[in-house]
């Protein structure tokens, strides 16, 4: 006795020095170089807050919330780009003027021709109205991009709003469609390019976007001598999916930004940021990186300085509490559990990675969760994990093979719960259910829309490795009866995770990408991550006892029914 007690304290211990490094850790300020200047030369604006969406075609922003931002931004730069002339943005051009701001005029094209002649008259008349405060207008924004007019419908415009205002007129797109379409440079005043590292088709990571962007900048240049060349976004996320190596975060922003402002300035570069403020709006089209290439959050607060040290997260203290009381809520219940001294070690270790898995859960569904809904499920995840750990770890440290429901069983129960006391094993088998159930429609989204959606690791880490560990810690099958709901989930699971693993990895090697864009499309391009491969691990890790337990029961048990559980 003496003996476990001491070998669980010892193991607490360090489990508890574990998490507190690890916390401490996100909070340690990273050194950065500063930025010069201390401002920004210009920066992309959109209005939109908490709810609000351009989406939403009856909503008009009033004035008053475009003068607070503005007033907010005017501290920071003295430049708003905008990107159309409804739902209230043309009252920017007036209120910019009154704080002696420029503005990016922004016209919106898109595939209705009577709503491109209302923007381009209501440009117009703003132009006209207010030509001091117009540093130029942007007639379109990566409309070849979206394929919604062709280059043609682009010259025309362009040519009739210069005639029509006098002032300097340009076109946005991503850089690799200006170099499709050089015939547009004729047509305006400088070529704005968009260079979005983290959007490349091979994404680029922060420490390597300065170079990216001088190498597109050279060769744009190279392409259209004599004309000035703008760019008219680039930035970096703050939170979000891994692409490749291109992995978000606001120390990566941070490093990013402050680079590319020493850039432009030594290069005399002028620029604009995109954007002003994260715009949650954007998750809907982009998943969670969407909402977060601010360089003030939705708040209207800056998320970084442009000078000193930056880091991940302010305080780590209210996390690390977090983590180390819910390790103690599930050690708690599994400490007699332990036989040995090498388990009652393990239980506490085993909690606190529990705990820690959780916790970074939440954290991750402050960025990802932003409607009510979405935090319903993320917390439901939460809940889930923790009554896994709580009843799998006294399981998995007593290792006596004690079986678990199957989802006929559990489905059977809840047509009748009043004839039975729902034991652990039932609990155990549904939550099992759940867990196989909701991994394979996240797998099934991944596999028709890897680019935006995030790989839910910290959701699904608890529930993969506790069925995992019960599996490997059982003498015999820890699934009593008939498994065909949970065979053909397994299956599912198997096949996404193959398919994820070809569509991220093997069809990413550069003398695989031409041959495979032409034969099918970009669409099968894909990523690599080491997300991406721990998602797929994770799949198969969930997938495999399945199998497996169907084998071992058949040659070590071949007398269980579907209606035995032993607890």
């Amino acid at each position: 006795m003496a003996t476990r007690i001491f070998a669980a304290l010892v193991g607490g211990i360090l489990a508890s020095l574990a998490i507190a490094g690890f916390w401490l850790w996100r909070a340690t300020p990273v050194a950065l170089p500063d930025a010069p200047g201390g401002r920004f030369a210009c920066v992309s604006y959109t209005p939109f807050r908490g709810a609000q969406t351009p989406f939403d075609q009856s909503l008009v922003i009033p004035p008053q919330q475009i003068e607070e931002d503005l007033a907010r931004l005017k501290t920071e730069t003295d430049c708003v780009r905008t990107y159309g002339v409804n739902q209230g943005l043309d009252q920017v051009v007036p209120i910019a003027e009154a704080l002696g701001m420029k503005v990016l005029l922004g016209i919106w094209i898109g595939r209705e021709a009577r709503d491109n002649e209302m923007q381009v008259a209501r440009a117009i008349e703003l132009a006209r109205a207010h030509p001091a405060a117009i540093k130029g207008i942007i007639v379109g924004n990566e409309v070849l991009l979206r394929q919604e007019q062709p280059a043609s419908v682009l010259e025309g415009l362009l040519q009739r709003v210069k005639a029509e205002t006098g002032l300097p007129v340009t076109y946005a797109d991503v850089w690799e469609f200006w170099l499709r379409h050089p015939v547009l440079a004729d047509d305006v005043d400088f070529v704005t390019i968009h260079i979005l590292p983290y959007w490349e088709d091979d994404p680029v990571p922060a420490g390597e976007g300065i170079a990216h962007i001088d190498e597109i900048l050279r060769d744009v240049q190279a392409k259209m001598p004599g004309k000035t060349i703008y760019i008219g976004e680039t930035g970096y996320p703050s939170a979000g999916k891994q692409r490749e190596r291109a992995l978000p975060g606001l120390v990566e922003q941070a490093a990013f930004i402050r680079g590319f402002l020493a850039y432009a300035n030594d290069h005399g570069l002028d620029y604009n940021l995109i954007e002003a403020f994260d715009q949650p709006w954007k998750r809907a089209l982009e998943g969670t990186v969407g909402g977060y290439w601010g360089v003030f959050g939705e708040d209207r607060t800056p998320k970084f300085p442009l000078t000193g040290p930056v880091a991940r997260m302010a305080s780590p203290w209210p996390w690390l509490g977090a983590t180390l009381a819910l390790a103690l809520v599930l050690w708690w219940p599994s400490r007699r559990a332990s036989a040995s001294a090498m388990t009652a070690f393990a239980a506490p270790v085993l909690a606190s990675a529990a705990a820690l898995a959780i916790v970074l859960h939440i954290d991750h569904a402050r960025f990802a969760a932003w409607h009510w809904h979405e935090w319903a499920l993320e917390l439901a995840l939460a809940l889930v994990a923790v009554m896994v750990a709580s009843l799998a770890l006294p399981r998995i440290l007593a290792g006596n093979g004690a079986r678990i429901a199957t989802a006929e069983q559990g489905l059977a129960w809840l047509r009748r719960p009043w004839t039975r006391r729902p034991e652990s094993g039932l609990v155990l088998g549904a939550l099992n259910s759940i867990a196989i159930a909701g991994a394979s429609v996240v797998a099934l989204g991944l596999d028709f829309d890897q680019r935006y959606r995030d790989f839910p690791i910290w959701a699904f880490a608890v529930p993969v490795a506790a069925f995992a560990l019960l599996h490997l810690r059982s003498a015999r099958p820890a699934i009593a009866g008939q498994m065909p709901i949970e065979l053909c989930f397994a299956s599912l699971l198997a096949a996404s995770a193959v398919f994820i693993v070809l569509n991220e990895n093997v069809f990413t090697r550069p003398e695989m990408r031409e041959s495979i864009a032409a034969a099918f499309g970009p669409a099968l391009r894909g990523e690599i991550s080491g997300n991406s491969l721990i998602w797929c691990g994770m799949l198969l890790t969930l997938a495999y006892p399945w199998f497996a337990i169907r084998r071992r029961a058949r040659v070590a048990d071949p007398a269980v029914t579907s209606s035995s559980i032993h607890n």
